[in-house]
């Protein structure tokens, strides 16, 4: 391949990104921005989506972390507001998660010579699993990270 064809894809790797954030912006930003003044009307929105708005959610978490223009403060309220405090938590914790390990997850591959993607991921596994398990915990006792506070 040669120089200009790089150039060429990379153009339009940039281009093909800026159009999906503005046709994500329009079909889930927009009715975001609405329900911005109605925390109950947000949570009903959601719920309308079933399974699809929690991935939906996660999906705007993860473009928080990829576009860091975009605040993530209203988007935490908001999964308190739509999902609860724990679930909130929770999804907000895999939207954050998901950008910073896949993107050191190629960095790992591109400078350690012979390591394959699939046995990186496979060596990453059990520190997700951990994480999902303190998390987890957290949930299910909540009184570990508060006893300070009461």
């Amino acid at each position: 391949m040669t120089e200009r064809h790089r150039k060429f894809l990379a153009g339009l790797a940039i281009a093909v990104f800026i159009l999906l954030s503005a046709v994500v912006a329009w079909f889930v930003g927009r009715p975001l921005i609405h329900h911005l003044h109605d925390p109950e009307a947000f949570r009903l929105w959601i719920d309308s989506h079933g399974w699809a708005g929690r991935l939906i959610f996660v999906g705007i978490s993860v473009l928080q972390i990829v576009v860091a223009i975009i605040p993530g403060e209203p988007i935490e309220l908001f999964a308190g507001y739509a999902f609860g405090f724990w679930l909130g938590t929770l999804l907000c914790e895999l939207g954050a998660l998901t950008p910073p390990v896949g993107i050191n997850l190629f960095i790992i591959q591109s400078s350690a010579e012979g390591l394959t993607t699939n046995k990186i991921f496979k060596g990453c596994v059990p520190i997700i699993i951990i994480m999902l398990l303190v998390t987890i915990l957290i949930w299910v006792f909540p009184g570990l990270c508060t006893f300070m506070f009461s």
